[in-house]
């Protein structure tokens, strides 16, 4: 009888106790998380849940088969390139891999704050100033900025992509397109590299170039681009860059 009431006593007084602790654990989980950005971190890219894209604006599908509109947006983004900019195979498989690795290469990409969307994430408002502006939510009108923006404040870019292999050309979009180090983990530098590789492979981009040695820009006017991840948001219909 005594051991009885003796156990009854501890468990009075540990089982408040363990429940204190256990509160405090969670309150300070929640203030951790919330220091650290909580689910609103800017670092994810969500994309639209649904499909409703005209034909030629939307994307959807593997973006190695060929009948995917995926596949299709890509393939018209590097035949702009080609013929507008004279960017070698090399240049356009790192833009088009960094487009995969930024949204999927989906136009309707945009992250929770709204401060960066679209195929290569331009600012569009905020801390990231609005390199988007106007800019139609779909691909043609999203390669057209980034052609306009290559010929003019990110000129840059195609300065450092002249005669550059594959590794470079991604090193040149990253930090004269997109504005970040060279270092900076965001790029992921290796597997970008292996999804260039594969992209070089898919649309058959093995030709020079015959880009001039512009001048114009640097790594200060890239700001307003955005290297993001979006592993921790539900996909679209496109796939992801690894």
């Amino acid at each position: 009888m005594k051991k009885t009431i003796k156990v009854w006593f501890w468990v009075k007084i540990l089982v408040p106790i363990l429940l204190v602790l256990i509160g405090l654990l969670f309150f300070f989980l929640v203030v951790i998380n919330l220091l650290a950005g909580g689910s609103s971190d800017d670092s994810q890219v969500c994309y639209p849940s649904n499909n409703d894209t005209s034909a030629g604006a939307g994307i959807g599908g593997d973006w190695k088969d060929s009948h995917s509109k995926t596949h299709k947006a890509m393939q018209a983004a590097a035949d702009k390139f080609k013929n507008e900019l004279h960017m070698s195979g090399d240049n356009i498989a790192a833009a088009l891999a960094i487009g995969l690795r930024e949204s999927q290469f989906n136009p309707k990409a945009e992250n929770p704050s709204g401060q960066v969307k679209g195929i290569w994430q331009w600012g569009a408002g905020g801390v990231n100033g609005n390199r988007y502006k106007d800019t139609q939510d779909n691909v043609d009108s999203q390669v057209n900025l980034a052609i306009k923006e290559l010929k003019s404040s990110h000129a840059a870019t195609l300065t450092h992509m002249h005669n550059a292999d594959l590794t470079h050309s991604l090193e040149a979009w990253d930090v004269h397109f997109e504005g970040v180090a060279a270092s900076d983990p965001q790029r992921k530098s290796i597997q970008t590299l292996a999804t260039a590789q594969n992209v070089k492979q898919v649309f058959k981009l093995d030709f020079s170039g015959s880009l001039t040695n512009l001048t114009g820009g640097d790594a200060n006017t890239a700001q307003g681009g955005a290297t993001l991840n979006p592993n921790n948001c539900p996909p679209a219909t496109g796939t992801s860059s690894g």
